[in-house]
């Protein structure tokens, strides 16, 4: 009687820990406890800013291409020229930071600081690795960017397949499997699996390799598949014409591995687009920066050509290169920026202007924001993703 007793009681105290612990989870969670970042700074420095009619308000236009690299990197660390982008866009009024860094050298970080104009607190960064993932990639949807623009009636679409849950992309998002893995891996079958999967599929691809490269090509129709949607809702953005301003943010897994692409889009057979050794990656990233530099300069002309005459446009990479592996990290941080104002002034832009600056600079030009800018410094965060060592 007594053991019985002793067991619901304490069942019951646990029941009642487990609500209690809910309702605080929950608390946190309503308060931006699942943000990376939810203090806000810059939007709460914003007091007076100027008031303008919707009519007349500029999109705005983020283009972000993952892991694109400056020209002037790719010159020196592989004597490849990529300055016809430079001078293309420059030609259409474009200013580009040549000596640009980023902020961090992983996306979720370096996409979430640029929209808040923050950086994020270290003690969010240096935590466990899937909790700072979707903490990160839930910033990139609540910011101080977007909470400044949404106050401001813009309509605000993030076609990115970064962030989970997210409305406005429906196709397939990076890392949808991290959760589970998260907690897989850390079981023996979970260990076992990660540990030996590669190499038996090394040798299965020996032993049947149909199997594997149709696997492989369904992967790479649904890469290919996804950028040519994120392309066309671009497009279609423009063909909106409507009073009210609009704020939309693309992001390409380009250049960025895989690495399935030749220099004109065309995808590779499967067996030329796995088990690339370290030493051929550099060869095949710079096929697809070539790619990425036909997919910008078609998508800034078709802006320029059919949106609005106050368009703003930002063309960026997230971070530099780094191989699969992420092995070699000596150009992580050189990204390729560029900005195109509609009046062609830019003055409080500098050459080596960092993300975290860039909207501060925007919102203090057309909306008289007088945000600061802060030091541009850059911040290598060390990651394992689930499933790596």
């Amino acid at each position: 009687m007594q053991t019985f007793l002793f067991a619901n009681t304490l069942m019951l105290l646990l029941m009642c820990y487990e609500l209690i612990d809910g309702a605080a989870r929950w608390a946190t969670y309503k308060k931006g406890g699942n943000l990376i970042d939810n203090r806000f700074q810059a939007y709460k420095a914003i007091k007076n800013p100027v008031t303008i009619p919707d009519s007349i308000k500029p999109d705005i236009y983020l283009l972000v291409f993952d892991a694109m690299p400056s020209t002037i990197a790719m010159k020196k660390e592989w004597s490849f020229d990529n300055s016809n982008l430079d001078s293309s866009l420059s030609k259409e009024g474009f200013y580009i930071n040549s000596f640009s860094k980023s902020n961090y050298n992983l996306t979720v970080l370096s996409i979430a600081s640029m929209l808040n104009m923050d950086y994020t607190p270290p003690i969010d960064i240096y935590q466990d690795e899937t909790k700072m993932y979707f903490k990160a990639s839930a910033s990139i949807l609540d910011n101080s960017l977007t909470r400044f623009l949404l106050k401001q009636e813009y309509d605000i679409k993030q076609y990115q397949p970064v962030s989970f849950n997210n409305n406005d992309w429906d196709n397939k998002v990076f890392f949808s499997d991290m959760l589970c893995m998260n907690y897989f891996y850390q079981t023996l079958p979970g260990r076992m699996y990660r540990d030996l999967k590669w190499g038996f599929l090394r040798i299965k691809n020996k032993l049947i390799p149909s199997d594997i490269f149709a696997k492989v090509q369904k992967q790479n129709l649904q890469h290919q598949a996804d950028l040519e949607k994120t392309i066309q809702l671009v497009k279609q953005s423009c063909a909106l014409k409507k009073n009210q301003p609009q704020f939309v943010y693309a992001h390409f897994q380009l250049p960025h591995d895989p690495f399935i692409y030749d220099s004109t889009g065309k995808l590779k057979p499967p067996a030329n687009t796995i088990n690339i050794n370290e030493s051929d990656q550099p060869s095949a990233f710079l096929e697809q920066v070539k790619f990425a530099d036909n997919i910008i300069l078609q998508l800034v002309l078709h802006i320029i050509r059919n949106n609005k005459k106050n368009s703003i446009i930002l063309v960026a990479g997230d971070h530099g290169y780094r191989n699969v592996h992420g092995t070699r990290s000596y150009m992580v941080f050189d990204n390729f920026s560029s900005y195109y104002f509609p009046d062609s002034n830019y003055l409080n832009l500098y050459s080596s202007i960092s993300p975290v600056n860039s909207f501060r600079v925007v919102l203090n030009k057309y909306f008289n924001t007088g945000l600061p800018l802060l030091k541009d410094s850059s911040i290598f965060i060390p990651y394992t993703l689930p499933g790596n060592e």
